[in-house]
């Protein structure tokens, strides 16, 4: 089951546990015997319809219709170049989950995975033609597949197609250039003998280019078997030893995040994500709504309530978008023309409080972000 063999694939384990064991070696029995065991629901839909693969079940077949009459392929030619489909399919329906549960696209943490799976999605569809954007419409073939076992779905779904497409977009910009750049890298290091790729130049295709760590890591592997092809034994089932230096990476990113204050204070105000707050900024102030210099603040006011009586909600934003109005227990970014909350910047934490309204109860502050000078 845990070689190299393809032939079997388990669906079902039981684990007996019985014993402790210990540092030295030594096993002792357990207070408490118990079996353990587990399922792969969608392995199971896969015996029980009668096909080789998960992503030949009916889980997937929504998002491959969709994928193949974009592409014009037939069912044939979808399955002679098959993992390009396979990565789009389990990477929306992920993304699709991420975004309804406010996850949205961004530069750190959860964040940093949703972005990461929604470029690595876009970048397999340019393997099969897939040039424009198109992650939305595989996308709700996920939302008509799932969404009345998961109605959050349905929901959110305008956030979900905005920010996919807006990602998508973001990407393509310069995705391009970004492998290209990298193709060139991997070849010096091919003709080096080298088999790890460097860290920090990984952290600076993803901060120049965009490109995620893991799509450097696909390009690398997928570069090496083409300058490799007759020369070694090799296959993609023993790629492990090409890889990125992964801890080179993270320190790159940390310096990078020290040194340009993108750290905890910055947000999702960081890299890309300045972009759509830009536009916020830009659309209020040509409305006449802020001035030049964007939101006032002043975070040595922050207990002179009076200054801030009576003033307007410029905007309202729940994951990653603009609305008129927020449901309840929603979290939501709220712009108003001037406020005296302090924003971190690297020392004191911010500070938090409450915003009354004509409503009983305040609305808690949290996290302080800056836009244009203000929070």
């Amino acid at each position: 089951m845990n070689g190299e063999c393809t032939r079997f694939l388990e669906l079902w384990n039981n684990v007996f546990i019985q014993y402790n064991l210990f540092d030295d070696g030594r096993l002792e029995p357990a207070p408490a015997k118990h079996v353990d065991t587990g399922m792969g629901f969608e392995r199971i839909v896969a015996v029980l319809q009668g096909v080789d693969s998960n992503y030949k079940t009916d889980l997937f077949a929504g998002s491959l219709a969709v994928l193949r009459s974009l592409t014009g392929h037939s069912e044939a030619e979808m399955l002679a170049d098959f993992t390009p489909y396979r990565v789009i399919c389990d990477h929306v329906r992920s993304a699709a989950f991420l975004i309804a549960d406010g996850v949205v696209p961004g530069n750190a943490g959860r964040n940093y995975v949703t972005r990461m799976i929604i470029r690595r999605a876009a970048r397999f569809g340019t393997e099969i033609g897939l040039n424009e954007p198109f992650l939305a419409k595989a996308a709700e073939a996920v939302i008509e597949q799932y969404g009345d076992f998961y109605p959050e779905l349905r929901k959110a779904q305008p956030a979900i197609f905005d920010n996919l497409t807006r990602e998508e977009i973001r990407f393509a910009r310069t995705v391009e250039a970004g492998t290209n750049h990298l193709l060139a890298l991997v070849d010096e290091m091919i003709q080096q003998g080298k088999t790890v790729f460097d860290g920090r130049k990984a952290f600076d295709l993803y901060a120049t280019y965009g490109l995620p760590l893991e799509i450097t890591k696909d390009i690398l592997q997928e570069r090496y078997l083409v300058l490799m092809e007759g020369k070694l034994p090799v296959s993609i089932a023993d790629m492990s030893h090409i890889t990125v230096d992964e801890a080179g990476f993270t320190e790159a990113r940390e310096k990078h995040a020290l040194a340009s204050g993108g750290g905890k204070a910055m947000g999702k105000l960081g890299g890309e994500d300045a972009e759509f707050f830009a536009g916020i900024l830009k659309d209020l102030q040509a409305r006449g709504k802020l001035g030049k210099d964007g939101v006032e603040y002043d975070p040595y006011t922050g207990t002179q309530v009076d200054r801030y009586t009576g003033l307007e909600v410029l905007a309202l934003v729940v994951n990653g978008q603009l609305v008129e109005s927020a449901e309840l227990d929603d979290q939501v970014e709220v712009i108003l023309p001037k406020t005296g909350f302090y924003i971190e910047a690297g020392g004191q934490v911010d500070d938090t409080g409450y915003i009354r309204s004509l409503t009983p109860s305040p609305l808690p502050v949290g996290e302080g972000e800056g836009a244009g000078g203000g929070g």
